[in-house]
């Protein structure tokens, strides 16, 4: 197994599109696997594990958190169409005192 130090340099100059000998690419390929490995394993180490009525309870806040960010959205969207609407009146308001008829 190689070093980080090596491997984040061999990492480092395959991003950056340069040759690596087949060596350096499987050490690059196995030390990718250890990473991996190493990361699924905390990731299951990590992750709560809840029932479903925590799951259905999770679902419905996010529910809710979703429904609040939408009427929002419609409210600045209405907000926006409104104020289109003012900025063209004042823009024809503008063209008339410079443009009389």
């Amino acid at each position: 197994m190689i070093s980080d130090d090596l491997a984040i340099q061999l990492h480092d100059k395959a991003t950056k599109g340069e040759i690596l000998t087949p060596t350096q690419q499987a050490q690059l390929e196995a030390w990718y696997a250890t990473q991996d490995a190493a990361e699924q394993e905390h990731l299951i180490l990590s992750e709560p594990t809840l029932n479903p009525s925590q799951i259905q309870n999770q679902i419905g806040i996010s529910l809710s958190q979703i429904h609040q960010i939408t009427e929002r959205i419609q409210a600045v969207t209405s907000e926006n169409q409104r104020l289109r609407g003012e900025i063209h009146q004042l823009q024809k308001q503008v063209a008339k005192h410079l443009h009389p008829v």
